[in-house]
């Protein structure tokens, strides 16, 4: 579609495709925020600021599925906050053929759905779901994203664990739980032995991963809505149970609560706000270098 208005260039309509999904999901995360406080000051503004400028954000207008994701994952959060399920359900289903993890998605929405019932006050559970008809069916559509991709992986190359295999090829395990403590272990305790960032060990990726479960104590501390702190740690965790920390910072560039707090943190400390620019802008400009002469990033 995007082709059309760059005369059939597809290299260019990836790249304004990446762009204006990346403008809407900076739009849709300050509507997001809106919904539980007042926009005081510059606090939504610094918020967009280490999003645009993390690490790892070279990814949201380049050509890969990061920007419409984060794009998608954000809309659901919004709306079902707005309790439109429908709409919910196929933005879930969207990213669900988005990105294979699309699906941990349905996780933090289903417990939005239950925030739901309990504000409507009915103690009857059976009697709720009746009286919604077809709410709780819109909410399935949201592991049918996941289902279409690999049916269709089934009938165009036979291989319907194709994402599975996939992680394979790039070194990874199929994704186990146990896998979480071994990994963050090995890197936490080896953390001044890493190289700075290689594709196999990394003191960036590791570095992240450390801040970024801490942020989630944090969140609690800061009584976070119980689903955004659902989202964030599945967003860490689901790499790590891989048994690699390979490219964790790029996939948690799509983890909107974090910077939701770092956006109240940075309001609230301006070196700190300061810090986080300086050090996200450095290591921004050192990795979309790398990036734009064909080395490995994430």
């Amino acid at each position: 579609l995007f082709s059309i208005l760059t005369l059939g260039n597809l290299f260019l309509a990836g790249i304004l495709a990446s762009t204006i999904f990346t403008l809407l999901a900076c739009i849709y995360l300050h509507k997001l925020i809106l919904l539980d406080e007042h926009d005081k000051g510059n606090t939504t503004n610094k918020r967009l600021q280490y999003l645009l400028l993390f690490p790892t954000s070279v990814f949201l207008s380049a050509i890969y599925t990061e920007s419409l994701y984060l794009f998608l994952s954000i809309c659901c959060f919004y709306y079902a906050r707005k309790r439109k399920w429908l709409l919910t359900g196929f933005l879930g289903y969207l990213a669900g053929l988005t990105r294979s993890t699309g699906i941990l998605l349905f996780i933090p929405i289903a417990f939005e759905y239950w925030i739901y019932i309990k504000e409507s006050g009915n103690t009857n559970l059976v009697s709720f779901l009746k009286s919604r008809k077809f709410e709780p069916a819109y909410l399935m559509m949201m592991p049918l994203g996941l289902i279409t991709f690999l049916s269709y992986s089934y009938f165009t190359v036979r291989n319907f664990s194709l994402p599975m295999n996939i992680l394979q090829v790039f070194g990874r395990n199929k994704p186990n739980i146990l896998n979480i403590p071994i990994v963050f272990y090995n890197n936490v305790s080896n953390f001044f032995s890493l190289p700075i960032h290689t594709y196999f060990a990394s003191k960036i990726d590791t570095g992240f991963s450390i801040l970024f479960l801490i942020m989630i104590i944090i969140m609690i501390k800061y009584k976070f809505r119980t689903s955004y702190i659902i989202y964030a740690l599945l967003v860490v965790l689901f790499p790590l149970s891989s048994g690699l920390t390979t490219s964790l910072t790029r996939y948690i560039l799509i983890s909107f609560p974090h910077f939701i707090l770092l956006g109240k943190i940075g309001n609230k400390n301006k070196y700190l706000h300061y810090f986080f620019l300086t050090v996200f802008s450095f290591i921004c400009l050192i990795f979309s270098l790398r990036f734009t002469h064909w080395y490995w990033v994430g």
